[in-house]
């Protein structure tokens, strides 16, 4: 499960995601380091994230500011404020700003909208993606072959989002994204999971 939320100030630590051949995160507040950064990022003293993604290097500041080698997320973000970054496995990497979310691609390079509108969470798994907006309701992207969206028959396209009518009726507290498949927890303590998994 790849659930990267901006960490408080304190201890160095790793994100949740662990190390992924092709991205790893690193959340900084004593200015040590897990891995040698860019002469760049080493320069600025105020970095809350950095982000090895498909041979690029994404570093975040506190003020929202992305300092990248990569010239086509930084002409896609046009100087925008960026929240958070949140990796999807090694193919995607979601860029949070205020009222927009935009992805880069590993495998075509390409950086896209992929969502107009106030996102507070992204869960993120192998293939998939689902976006919380800030009134609650979700949205996925990505893979649906196993039905990772709760929704049978649904098409989907690398650079749209789906309403996820199904899960929105229901009372969730939190939502994991796996591999190819995902559980709920509701607020009333029940478990539910769907896609290719194990849980029936």
């Amino acid at each position: 499960m790849n659930r990267i939320l901006p960490r408080p100030t304190g201890a160095l630590c790793k994100p949740d995601a662990g190390q992924i051949s092709n991205c790893v995160t690193f959340y900084l507040s004593n200015k040590e380091w897990l891995a040698p950064p860019t002469e760049t990022v080493t320069k600025h003293k105020t970095i809350k994230q950095l982000v090895y993604f498909s041979g690029c290097t994404y570093a975040l500041d506190e003020a929202g500011t992305l300092f990248t080698e990569d010239d086509e997320v930084k002409r896609k973000l046009n100087g925008r404020e960026v929240l958070y970054a949140v990796p999807q496995g090694n193919t995607k990497l979601f860029f949070i700003l205020k009222d927009s979310v935009l992805y880069k691609s590993a495998y075509s390079g390409n950086t896209v909208t992929v969502f107009e509108g106030k996102v507070s969470e992204i869960i993120a798994g192998e293939a998939h993606a689902f976006l919380k907006t800030s009134s609650g309701r979700y949205y996925a992207t990505g893979a649906n072959n196993y039905t990772q969206y709760a929704m049978v028959h649904v098409q989907t396209d690398e650079a749209e989002t789906t309403l996820l009518t199904t899960l929105n009726k229901l009372r969730i507290k939190q939502i994991y994204c796996g591999g190819w498949h995902c559980y709920a927890k509701l607020t009333d303590g029940t478990f539910l999971g769907w896609g290719y998994n194990q849980v029936s």
